[in-house]
């Protein structure tokens, strides 16, 4: 008989007879468990000298179906908890992910980029990844932007404070001795009246260092205009004159690896 129930253990089992069960009731009514269960009961009505063997068999079933129970109530809590981890790791990471932004803008506006492994042409001075040459001779707008192009690059571009500032103190040094120095910036609307471009041709938007009431037209009306700086003179921020005047000026070049 110990056969049998052997048998009849391993035919339900192997079969795949409801070996997953959805509900509490389906797996009770369904499972490998029970169908032995039923069979042990027949047995042991019918088969007295075998009774100790069949409740020993009965008790190990009924161990190994609280097992089975066990095994997947844990399981639900496990995943329910992976998903809970998971969630909160996302938001985490989005978080995180939102404040490095925040952190990587404030630099850009405070602290100067890493230049390590930079270098610039002799007579330019480096500020971040960029080379500027402050002039010692004067010419027309169009003319230093020329002989920047000459060197590889443009008239400088003071598209932010920290470079501006850099600027400034390198020119109130240089220009000391100067009264009142007009330095060109790399700004003009000589492609369209009114409208401000930099000298690599993009828009002057975001922050700019312009004096009180500039940029302003410099008389006589509807003529081209260019950016300078005036050191000394309205808190040396950036003021329009005429592109023909012959003034100082700074090119710029991109710093290379050494």
């Amino acid at each position: 008989m110990y056969a049998k129930l052997m048998m009849v253990i391993f035919v339900t089992v192997v079969t795949g007879q409801q070996t997953v069960w959805p509900r509490t009731e389906d797996r009770f009514l369904c499972s490998p468990v029970v169908h032995v269960h039923n069979y042990l009961d027949k047995q042991e009505q019918g088969d007295q000298p075998e009774a100790s063997q069949v409740d020993q068999l009965r008790d190990h079933l009924t161990r190994l179906q609280a097992r089975i129970d066990s095994i997947q109530t844990n399981g639900t809590k496990q995943v329910q908890s992976r998903d809970i981890l998971i969630a909160e790791l996302q938001e985490q990471v989005k978080n995180l992910t939102t404040e490095l932004s925040l952190l990587k803008q404030a630099c850009r506006e405070t602290c100067p980029e890493t230049d390590e492994g930079l270098t610039c042409p002799s007579g330019y001075v480096q500020f971040q990844d960029s080379c500027f040459k402050f002039s010692t001779d004067r010419k027309t707008y169009s003319q230093a932007r020329s002989t920047c192009q000459a060197d590889g690059g443009h008239l400088s571009l003071v598209k932010d404070e920290a470079t501006n500032t850099f600027l400034l103190s390198q020119m109130e040094t240089i220009y000391a001795s100067f009264n009142t120095p007009h330095i060109y910036v790399g700004a003009t609307d000589q492609v369209q009246e009114g409208t401000y471009v930099w000298d690599d041709g993009t828009p002057v938007t975001g922050w700019a260092g312009w004096a009180p009431g500039q940029p302003a037209d410099v008389p006589p009306a509807m003529t081209s205009d260019c950016a300078e700086w005036r050191l000394g003179s309205r808190g040396n921020g950036w003021v329009m004159d005429q592109c023909y005047f012959s003034q100082y000026y700074v090119c710029e070049v991109s710093a290379t690896a050494a």
